[in-house]
């Protein structure tokens, strides 16, 4: 039933996946999800996301503080990331999912 509704989305507007890890929405670029639809396989796929999705349709904007190294000195130093809001998730919840 996705897949049909999908159809009627502008390809390029449709980000479409199998499996979603929990952090993967917080390294996206700042607006590559802005305006897109956010499609996923089963609900299943999503489980592991599922607070980087409701946490950003929530608070609109996901921020992440992550730990990298800078290569210029060799030190530790840290690099936030912000991923703006989006609106539409849509994913299967057919028998069995």
């Amino acid at each position: 039933m996705q897949d049909a509704t999908l159809l009627f989305c502008p390809p390029e507007d449709v980000v479409k996946l199998t499996s979603l890890t929990g952090k993967a929405l917080f390294y996206k670029g700042r607006t590559s999800l802005k305006h897109k639809i956010l499609a996923v396989e089963e609900g299943v796929g999503i489980q592991e996301a599922t607070y980087a999705i409701r946490n950003l349709v929530t608070a609109k904007e996901l921020v992440i503080e992550a730990a990298v190294k800078d290569f210029t000195t060799g030190r530790i130093t840290t690099m936030e990331n912000r991923v703006e809001d989006r609106r539409r998730f849509p994913h299967n919840h057919g028998p069995g999912r």
